[in-house]
């Protein structure tokens, strides 16, 4: 996805442009980066739910005490397969949430933070899938990119010391998916897919 790999070049060059013009003025300014394990559960529209576990990073600048800007990136991959007498079915979907937000965070006592986050959700989506049946073969392929849904987050910090955090966060964002589907025909076709994404991630993140 060179579209993507773009993009977090882009903010990454943004970051630090910001870096240079409040580092010197504001004590509180810095960089962190973090990384964590997530839960995700999937609602569709038709009610139901799937749950898949992933990685998780980020990256951001502290602008002063309480305001952040940060860029994160999370994902899971499903793979599915079934066989009987009669053929096979294997699916495998790629899923990759790019997830630019600003934090604001409230010290709670010494060495916890609450924080909230509000920003968008850019989902990119790969599917393929083949089916096997009485030895005819098909396959199909799905994609999306660029699908933005609103994204809000809630988390809790806890300082180990000066440069390391151990945290706990929810996130959900509503996200509507418009779907490419190949056929192995070469025949395409388009579907709108919404689902409802909720997500609980633990993470550790280091400050420079």
């Amino acid at each position: 996805m060179s579209i993507l790999k773009s993009t977090l070049i882009a903010s990454a060059s943004l970051l630090i442009a910001i870096s240079h013009a409040n580092a010197a003025e504001n004590p509180d300014t810095g960089w962190y980066v973090g990384a964590g394990i997530a839960v995700n559960q999937l609602k569709g529209d038709d009610g139901s739910k799937e749950t898949y576990n992933g990685p998780s990073f980020n990256a951001g600048y502290q602008l002063n005490q309480h305001l952040a800007l940060e860029l994160g990136i999370s994902g899971f991959d499903s793979k599915q397969s079934s066989e009987d007498v009669d053929g096979s079915y294997k699916a495998e979907t790629d899923v990759i949430f790019l997830t630019p937000a600003v934090k604001w965070s409230y010290a709670a006592s010494e060495r916890i933070n609450l924080y909230s986050k509000v920003g968008a959700s850019i989902a990119f989506v790969d599917h393929q899938s083949t089916n096997v049946d009485d030895g005819e073969t098909w396959s199909n392929k799905a994609s999306s990119e660029w699908d933005v849904s609103p994204m809000i987050s809630v988390g809790a910090e806890w300082e180990l010391d000066s440069n390391w955090a151990v945290n706990a966060e929810y996130t959900y964002r509503p996200t509507a998916i418009d779907v490419d589907i190949e056929l192995d025909d070469g025949s395409t076709f388009s579907h709108d897919l919404d689902l409802e994404v909720q997500s609980f991630t633990l993470g550790v993140n280091y400050r420079f």
